[in-house]
């Protein structure tokens, strides 16, 4: 019985979409971190620096 594979072109389509679905999460997990260090260097309160 042979397996079906799925086209390279589509595994490709499938890996940018899922790595462009994380890419926000990331970019919001980076910046919450940083947020405090750049507060404290500015001596900066949170409200100010949103």
């Amino acid at each position: 019985m042979p397996k079906e594979r799925l086209d390279p072109a589509v595994r490709k389509l499938a890996g940018i979409l899922v790595l462009g679905a994380l890419a926000p999460l990331l970019d919001s997990t980076i910046v919450s971190i940083a947020l405090h260090s750049v507060g404290h260097d500015l001596n900066a309160s949170t409200t100010s620096l949103q």
